[in-house]
């Protein structure tokens, strides 16, 4: 058999299963097991169901993601340099290598998440039963996630606007709050 056609049968299996997860939790409330139990017994049973490239897509997606932010914060750190006309700042290489590699993990990661939509559908759908059957907020866990998602970003942002500042201050010899202000104005300009 191919390896396509076990990747179908892993997840019609799979599919069959996220049917019947509902019950399957209920039975096991009603056993008396814990919810902790519950969800790490699932989450067991939703790797069994995966095929071992759906995982692996999955963990090069996040660590794509993850170099993604790392990319885009050099990128965010050389135009604000450029916008300050400090050209010569130190980076190890150059924010058009870092544009370019910017670029290229944004094809890869459509890529991997087209090949991965199947998957994370199944995955949206686990999370959802799995908290509708134990009485839980998806929704709301999902905005919270969002929400300190977002906040995490703009803690690093400023962050790295702070850093950025105190290379101005320090070039032009002018008071840090000066130069974040001058920042900041050149950000929403």
């Amino acid at each position: 058999m191919s390896g396509n056609a076990q990747v179908k049968i892993a997840s019609k299996t799979r599919k069959n299963w996220l049917k019947d997860l509902k019950l399957e939790i209920m039975e096991l409330r009603y056993q008396g097991l814990q919810d902790n139990v519950i969800k790490k017994n699932m989450h067991k049973k939703f790797r069994e169901y995966s095929s071992a490239t759906e995982l692996f897509v999955g963990f090069v997606f996040f660590i794509v993601l993850i170099n993604l932010v790392g990319f885009g914060l050099h990128i965010g750190y050389a135009v604000l340099m450029w916008e300050a006309h400090i050209y010569e700042f130190s980076t190890s290489f150059s924010p058009y290598v870092s544009m370019l590699i910017f670029g290229v993990l944004c094809i890869v990661l459509v890529g991997l998440f087209i090949f991965w939509l199947h998957f994370f559908i199944d995955f949206l759908k686990f999370y959802k039963t799995l908290d509708d059957a134990l009485e839980e907020q998806f929704y709301l866990k999902l905005i919270k996630m969002f929400l300190l998602l977002g906040l995490i970003g703009f803690v690093v942002f400023m962050i790295m606007v702070f850093f950025v500042g105190m290379q101005i201050a320090e070039v032009y010899g002018m008071p840090l709050g000066s130069s974040l202000y001058e920042i900041l104005g050149e950000i929403f300009d």
